[in-house]
């Protein structure tokens, strides 16, 4: 054999074996969205949307206004005892995109000094599939300074976030601790009430944190702040929710090593 066949063989047999430690030591990172859409019997839905009306009146009070502030458990008591009735349940699995993966990474492996920020906003139909700088739909490309509420038709990311109207605040996942079987690691969060105000047609669900460069994401529909995990559609395809709806969304993000 030739010493330029000698060569050869021994590059190939290094990139072949650069090409197996990638494949044993590679860790894939996702999740899953776990979703529950109720509303309450129709009689009782004008009920809901009043009550939900008078709550957030009621938060939103500055804090001298004492009698307001003390209707708030009221409020939330009488709401919660209104009767809900399941009607769709459904899951995503989500794409888990590039900027948030750099936000886990410089977070976990290089912070000092970390305070999680983390908020699930709404995926709507309006502009959906959209070729944007970021990608067309829901993308590893999408970034949280291209996030847009407004229903346009020509979104960057591909996709708009339902406004205000429809979801007054991003949802609050409460995370506890980390767990692992066999080969993968998962943190799950409570579930979150999300609270419909205007019929919508949604496509699915979205997760925001803190940026690799420490900026915190917000509750605020259509901030632009932080950075985004992950996106994704419901499997089942587009849901219509209505006005005095109810989505309880569960995310569970992991992460398994091959």
């Amino acid at each position: 054999m030739s010493n330029i066949d000698k060569s050869a063989g021994s590059e190939i047999a290094r990139a072949s074996m650069a090409l197996l430690r990638a494949s044993v030591e590679a860790v894939l990172g996702g999740g899953t969205y776990e979703c529950r859409y109720t509303e309450p019997p129709p009689h009782l839905a004008a009920e809901v949307i009043r009550l939900r009306a008078e709550l957030a009146r009621a938060e939103a009070a500055p804090w001298w206004d004492v009698l307001s502030l003390a209707r708030v458990p009221l409020l939330a008591a009488q709401l919660a005892a209104i009767p809900q009735v399941e009607l769709w349940r459904g899951s995503i699995e989500n794409v888990w995109c590039i900027e948030g993966m750099q936000a886990l990474l410089t977070h976990s492996l290089k912070g000092s000094a970390y305070t999680a920020t983390a908020f699930v906003g709404l995926i709507e139909s309006t502009g959906y599939g959209y070729a944007g700088v970021n990608g067309t739909g829901v993308t590893k490309g999408a970034l949280a300074g291209s996030i847009t509420a407004a229903g346009g038709a020509s979104p960057a990311n591909g996709w708009n976030e339902a406004p205000s109207s429809v979801l007054a605040t991003r949802g609050t996942p409460s995370f506890g601790t980390a767990g692992g079987s066999g080969v993968n690691a998962d943190l799950a969060c409570s579930s979150m009430p999300l609270s419909i105000l205007a019929a919508r047609t949604i496509k699915g669900c979205f997760l925001v944190i803190r940026s690799s460069a420490g900026t915190a994401s917000t509750s605020t529909v259509g901030s632009t702040a932080g950075a985004i995990l992950s996106c994704g559609l419901f499997s089942e395809g587009d849901q219509t929710f209505g006005g005095a709806g109810t989505l309880n969304v569960t995310y569970t993000a992991r992460l398994t090593t091959t």
